[in-house]
């Protein structure tokens, strides 16, 4: 009987494994998904990031520096979605890194280099 328990609880454990998908897989692979807006200050996030409303920055922010993630829109990774503009104090700049692409819904007083 003992033994049967044992190799009931290795098969769990396999199918359990089988299925383990990425915590991030319901946000599309995204590191932050937001409803609405942020505020984002000095500082990185190692993937990508989306947000629905506008995006303030109160410093320079940089994004994917590790990873482009996994959304593209016709085969192009999109690293920063911003669903309504871009709202920049003096100085402050956003940074995508790892080839990754910017979709902005507003992109008035935003220039791309």
């Amino acid at each position: 009987m003992k033994r049967f328990i044992t190799s009931t609880a290795f098969c769990l454990f396999v199918i359990l494994f089988a299925n383990a998908q990425s915590p991030t897989a319901p946000a599309l692979n995204f590191n932050v998904f937001l409803e609405n807006g942020a505020s984002l200050t000095n500082n990185e996030t190692e993937g990508p990031v989306a947000m629905g409303g506008n995006l303030t920055l109160s410093g320079s922010y940089q994004v994917s520096t590790q990873s482009v993630g996994t959304y593209s829109v016709q085969n192009v990774p999109v690293s920063l979605v911003v669903g309504g503009r871009i709202v920049y104090g003096n100085g402050q700049r956003v940074q995508v890194n790892s080839n990754g692409y910017v979709k902005i819904g507003d992109s008035t007083a935003s220039y791309v280099w």
